[in-house]
């Protein structure tokens, strides 16, 4: 079978004492989001481990569903899990853009007391109003106050649990928005300052504080960068300055190199900056010997890759091929092949374009059969609100009166690449001349 055959080369390069498990991270993590819900890691939140504040650290930890994720990650039964992501990456050959690596980074330390990662998304706070982002087109209806949440119990048992870990990782919006992750990156500062912790920043914010801390901490910083071109990044990240990131960039990265820390850009490819994905790779690369990855990027699916015709894909496939991407020291090498993941990845939609091409998929039949699976889906989720899930609903059913091969392909997308709460939150969110707008960017011929 085709899993066999990708999960022994997605095994090759990962550290011998991991290989008995799929990922590690129901071994070794827990990740924090903004509704108060655990999850064994930042990309899959199909199934919570539990809340806080209702249960403790301690109780979250010692759970039952984190002992049978554990079964089926020893088992390589990632689709039980719900970690469709990362099995779409390894089916599409694209290795180095699994979110498993994430977890890889040492080994693990079997009947391990306290996790070894953490991850925090304490909320969506962001100061940007960027275009690729979902919730800058329709505001959330659910608000969570993260104070409430994770409260002053959170941290005081949280400050058990600091000094044990190996890893940490900010996430938002922007984390430097959010002041509970000041109060957080304190913490381990003083309590564990040789604790890496990932920060995943936009690079608008680097305040004085913020400069202090980061240089009492050990941190691998990434800023996202999505274009070296000031009018098309102040295109695309709205109310940024491309002056002022650029600054700051350049002080985040000396204080990584000052530390020997990892320093790096996360990219969003998509139609606007599809031709500038070479010169990115090269400039942090030769420049910065910085690190280069790329997001997996697929809705509002105007801006987005997959949704574009098969030949407009082969073109930019063509292209990326051709270009040259400098490889003269190790750091290149890897984001070289980072780089060669991302095409893998953009002939895997090219293989999908080609399949609307053919035409196939008009009949309302088999937009119904999906829409009711997605109602199913959605039904399970007795923990969200009646609210929440009536406007999704409400919203799958707008489908019906929309292009019927457009709207099937767009929710069969869909459904591949978002479950637990973030498949639930964008269906609540958009609304019906969202969608048929949205659903006229997806290219059939």
């Amino acid at each position: 079978m085709w899993h066999q055959f990708k999960y022994r080369n997605y095994n090759k390069n990962r550290p011998a004492e991991n290989r008995f498990a799929f990922c590690m991270a129901p071994f070794t993590s827990l990740h924090f989001s903004y509704d108060g819900r655990v999850y064994p890691c930042h990309n899959n939140h199909t199934q919570a481990y539990g809340r806080i504040p209702t249960q403790s650290l301690k109780e979250i930890w010692d759970c039952a569903l984190r002992r049978q994720y554990q079964t089926y990650s020893k088992g390589f039964n990632m689709e039980k899990a719900g970690c469709f992501s990362c099995v779409k990456d390894v089916s599409q050959g694209n290795y180095t853009a699994v979110n498993a690596h994430r977890y890889d980074t040492f080994a693990y330390t079997k009947g391990a007391v306290y996790p070894a990662i953490m991850g925090f998304k304490f909320s969506d706070t962001c100061n940007l109003d960027c275009i690729m982002c979902y919730s800058n087109h329709h505001k959330s209806i659910t608000a969570y106050d993260a104070n409430t949440l994770y409260n002053d119990v959170f941290f005081e048992e949280l400050k058990i649990f600091i000094p044990h870990l190996q890893r940490a990782y900010l996430l938002g919006g922007e984390p430097f928005c959010e002041p509970l992750n000041l109060k957080l990156l304190k913490l381990i500062t003083e309590l564990n300052p040789s604790c890496r912790v990932t920060i995943q920043t936009n690079g608008t914010i680097l305040t004085d504080d913020i400069l202090l801390i980061l240089k009492k901490g050990t941190f691998d910083i990434n800023v996202s960068l999505d274009s070296l071109n000031k009018t098309t990044f102040e295109a695309i990240r709205k109310g940024a300055s491309f002056d002022t990131v650029m600054t700051n960039l350049h002080k985040l990265h000396e204080i990584c190199t000052s530390q020997g820390t990892l320093f790096g850009t996360c990219v969003t490819p998509m139609r606007m900056n599809r031709q500038e994905l070479p010169d990115i790779v090269n400039y942090f690369g030769r420049e910065l010997n910085a690190y280069v990855w790329f997001n997996k990027y697929y809705f509002p699916a105007r801006y987005a890759l997959w949704s574009l015709s098969a030949d407009a894909l082969a073109e930019i496939i063509k292209t990326l091929k051709a270009a040259n991407i400098f490889t003269g020291n190790v750091r290149m090498q890897e984001n070289e092949q980072v780089y060669k993941g991302f095409i893998t990845m953009l002939e895997d939609y090219y293989r999908q374009a080609l399949v609307r091409k053919k035409g196939l998929h008009k009949s309302q039949k088999m937009l119904r059969q999906l829409v009711e699976n997605c109602k199913g889906l959605i039904n399970t989720k007795t923990e969200e609100s009646a609210l929440k899930k009536e406007l999704a609903l409400k919203n799958l059913d707008s489908l019906y009166t929309l292009n019927t091969e457009k709207a099937y392909f767009y929710l069969k997308f869909y459904m591949e690449h978002f479950v637990g709460e973030r498949f639930l939150d964008i269906l609540a969110i958009v609304d019906k001349e969202f969608l048929k707008e949205d659903l006229d960017f997806i290219e059939i011929e």
